[in-house]
C-alpha cells in the first residue's frame, strides 16, 4: 500500500488551553474553517487533572461573533463523551467530527463537580480545500 503524506492539505490549530476551576460554562475561540473542505476534527485531553468532569458541546457561526447549537446529529463521534477521572486514568482522548456549512466553529465545554479542576488542551485538524484536477 502506498503511504501518502497529508502535511499539505491537514492545518493542526490550537484550540483551547483552559484551566477551570469552578463549575462554568467556558468557550473556545472560535476557529476559521474557511479553505479547509476536507473536515475538521477536534481532539480534547486533561493535563494537570484533579478534579471535575468536562462535557464538550459544539457551536457555529457565520460572522463569529452569533453562535448556535451543533445539533448532535451533525457530531461524529459519541457526542456525549466527557473528559472525567476515568478518561484521565484511561489516557483517552475525547474526538469529535463536526459537519457544518458555517464558517466559524468553536467548542462550549461545561464543568461540573470541580473544586480545582484541569486544564483542558484541545487541537483541530482541518482537512484541505477541494481542488480542481
Amino acid at each position: 500500500m502506498a503511504v501518502k503524506e497529508i502535511q499539505s492539505t491537514v492545518k493542526m490549530v490550537n484550540a483551547a488551553y483552559e484551566a477551570i476551576t469552578s463549575d462554568t460554562d467556558t468557550t473556545t475561540t472560535g476557529i476559521d474553517t474557511a479553505g479547509y473542505d476536507l473536515g475538521v476534527s477536534f481532539a480534547f485531553r486533561a493535563a494537570t487533572y484533579t478534579d471535575g468532569t468536562y462535557v464538550i458541546a459544539f457551536e457555529e457561526a457565520d460572522d463569529n461573533a452569533t453562535w448556535t447549537a451543533v445539533p448532535s446529529a451533525y457530531i461524529v463521534g459519541d457526542a456525549s463523551s466527557s473528559i472525567s477521572a476515568v478518561s484521565v486514568v484511561n489516557d483517552e482522548d475525547a474526538t469529535f467530527g463536526i459537519i457544518s456549512a458555517k464558517r466559524y466553529l468553536r467548542a462550549k465545554i461545561t464543568s461540573t463537580a470541580t473544586t480545582s479542576g484541569a486544564v483542558i488542551i484541545g487541537t483541530v485538524a482541518l482537512g484541505g480545500e477541494l481542488k480542481p484536477v
